[in-house]
């Protein structure tokens, strides 16, 4: 908070009943909310919490307060906003305390309400441990702390010292209370991390010489190690995978199919597909052709997102593409039975940038057949037109697909050195089948990519998914916005460029309700491109408006492990981003930019997450609308 580090609060709960507790929680700014914890057997009725945060001198820096009636069997969950006075900012926390209850006849068995160890990550000095026991018949209680590891100055005392030793990591603090009936013992644990000794103290390890690998000291064993890495290497001009360095390559296009909405009949177009259709007749004299138009999902013509065809490497998803059988009323194409139905499905560059002048363009995908049968034929292209030459075909690179072996293959085409008479033309991708008289026609395509075989042309090194909410959804958003308490949806009532924009909203009812913190994400986006310790672009589009007092929105950027957590993390414009001149998102779109540097460790990607937040303050709404959201390496 401002230039403290709080690593833990106090707490106060005061009740009806006449149980009074008090002590300290740990913070943990790596968790959402920061703090958490779990108090347990309180007797019904009605609670107040307090909570303060101190500064370093001890003066407190944050505070606040809550209400809360405890129920009989039933677990009570109080978010708690602790209001912090830092720069004219009011920065909010969240706690959920969870309560529990035991009834038994006869004897009333001993209550553990709180077993805390403060700090959670074990100083050398040690931490504090506090025990809070009760007992309704007032029966004499004793309490024995026991630990996984390490030790106690008193392990009888309900407030001791903790001390590690020669435990290291991960370690259980456990207290059991007795009123000397055993069938009533209560017991509650408490996880802690012990630093543990360096047995990598005066180790030197030796560099291999491979830059794609690191070699370090394992602290658990005191031996060296050589793991892989994903730097960047040769120069920047490729990226180590699984310990080689590979070139890097620039995809214009990438598409596995998974993300597209299956039952959205506008899913293919959505995406950039089109179709163009040509009728000859049964000699191949061209008779017409039509199109282009955006290629349907679904239907008897052209295209289709199909499940269930994939192997393990293709996913639930994958393109369907067969021939267009509603060609052509009143009486050509199918509908004679004799003519030929040439159905193409692609994507397109228009124009064919100058900056694709020099490379070549590879053309990959996966592929399988699926029905076709009779004269049917397919293929895959790579095509250019001259616009300036009655769209006539300057290229035309083919792969047959008609007679694929049963089970999924990968497959690939390509084009270039592009020469400098082609910028401008038009640049086409993709399928084709031409077929008669009703002839069955269906392939199967996956995991299609076009890609630059160097890296200095085409992409521009982004990362996020639908950044620019054009496909008219939150497709590739990881949307947290529901179970905090707000709404999160793709409109077209405000946008920065383009149809859509995002809209975001908290809000809390004048008379009071729920903490809202809505939050969304470009989740672990860049796995396997993303380089640790390197240079990334942040930048969105912002506008909306606030209503109420206390409401702030937060962006805030995290560098993930594979396995979860976070090697780092840092909060945009280092705290909300507010609505004063020269930003003042009220007024207008405000574009933000931030240049951050990613954490030691990408093995997870990256995350950009974006936060509404009202916390429970009575009246308060956050309604804003996001665009253009980027995420880009160099």
């Amino acid at each position: 908070v401002g230039d403290t580090n709080v690593t833990s609060v106090s707490f106060e709960i005061t009740c009806d009943s006449g149980v009074n507790l008090s002590g300290k929680f740990n913070v943990n700014d790596e968790q959402d909310p920061p703090v958490w914890a779990s108090v347990m057997d309180l007797p019904p009725g009605d609670c107040t919490i307090t909570m303060t945060a101190f500064d370093d001198t001890g003066a407190p820096l944050c505070a606040g307060s809550a209400d809360f009636t405890v129920v009989e069997n039933e677990t009570v969950k109080v978010n708690l906003v602790l209001t912090c006075q830092v720069g004219g900012v009011d920065p909010v926390g969240n706690v959920d305390i969870d309560v529990t209850f035991e009834v038994v006849e006869g004897n009333n068995c001993p209550r553990v309400h709180l077993l805390n160890v403060v700090p959670d990550e074990v100083p050398e000095g040690g931490s504090v441990v506090t025990v809070w026991v009760s007992d309704g018949d007032g029966d004499a209680l004793t309490t024995i702390l026991s630990a996984t590891g390490g030790s106690f100055v008193d392990a009888m005392a309900q407030s001791t010292l903790y001390t590690c030793d020669d435990a290291s990591g991960g370690q259980t603090v456990s207290v059991t209370v007795s009123d000397g009936d055993t069938a009533c013992d209560h017991s509650k644990s408490f996880d802690v991390t012990c630093p543990g000794v360096n047995l990598c103290d005066g180790v030197t390890c030796d560099d291999d010489g491979n830059e794609c690998t690191d070699e370090a000291c394992n602290p658990a064993t005191g031996q060296c190690e050589t793991t892989n890495n994903t730097d960047p290497c040769d120069g920047g001009n490729g990226t180590c995978n699984a310990g080689v360095c590979e070139l890097n390559v620039d995809c214009e296009y990438a598409q596995d199919f998974e993300a597209l909405d299956q039952s959205s009949p506008s899913a293919l177009s959505d995406d950039g597909w089109l179709v163009f259709g040509n009728v000859f007749d049964s000699g191949g004299g061209f008779l017409f052709g039509y199109g282009p138009d955006g290629a349907p999902n679904g239907g008897p013509a052209f295209s289709a997102i199909d499940v269930g065809q994939g192997g393990p490497t293709q996913g639930a998803q994958q393109l369907s593409i067969y021939n267009d059988y509603n060609c052509c009323q009143p009486s050509n194409g199918h509908l004679n039975g004799t003519d030929l139905v040439q159905s193409n499905v692609f994507q397109e560059i228009n124009p064919i940038p100058a900056s694709f002048v020099g490379q070549t363009f590879e053309f990959s995908f996966d592929a399988k057949p699926g029905d076709i049968g009779g004269s049917t034929t397919a293929l895959a292209f790579i095509r250019t037109l001259d616009p300036n030459a009655g769209f006539s075909v300057t290229n035309d690179i083919t792969i047959d697909t008609m007679d694929l072996p049963a089970t999924w293959d990968r497959y690939t085409i390509s084009i270039g050195p592009i020469d400098p008479g082609l910028v401008g033309q038009i640049l086409q991708f993709g399928f084709s089948s031409t077929a008669s008289n009703f002839e069955s026609s269906g392939i199967f395509y996956d995991n299609i990519d076009f890609c630059s075989d160097d890296g200095n042309g085409g992409g521009d090194g982004e990362l996020t998914v639908n950044g620019d909410f054009e496909t008219g959804d939150i497709s590739g958003w990881t949307d947290f916005s529901a179970p905090n308490q707000g709404t999160f949806a793709a409109t077209m009532a405000q946008a920065s460029g383009g149809l859509y924009s995002g809209n975001l909203v908290a809000s809390v009812p004048p008379q009071g309700g729920f903490a809202s913190f809505p939050l969304v994400r470009q989740a672990n986006i860049g796995i396997g491109t993303v380089a640790p310790n390197s240079p990334i672009t942040i930048s969105f589009d912002l506008f909306g408006s606030l209503a109420g007092a206390g409401g702030v929105v937060l962006a805030k950027f995290l560098s993930e492990l594979s396995g979860g957590g976070a090697s780092s993390s840092e909060i945009l414009g280092g705290g909300p981003l507010l609505p004063v001149a020269p930003n003042d998102w009220t007024a207008g779109w405000v574009t933000y930019t931030f240049d951050a540097t990613t954490g030691p460790d990408v093995s997870g990607g990256v995350t950009l997450q974006i936060m509404a937040d009202c916390g429970a303050i009575p009246g308060c709404v956050v309604d804003i609308f996001i665009d253009n959201v980027s995420v880009k390496v160099p």
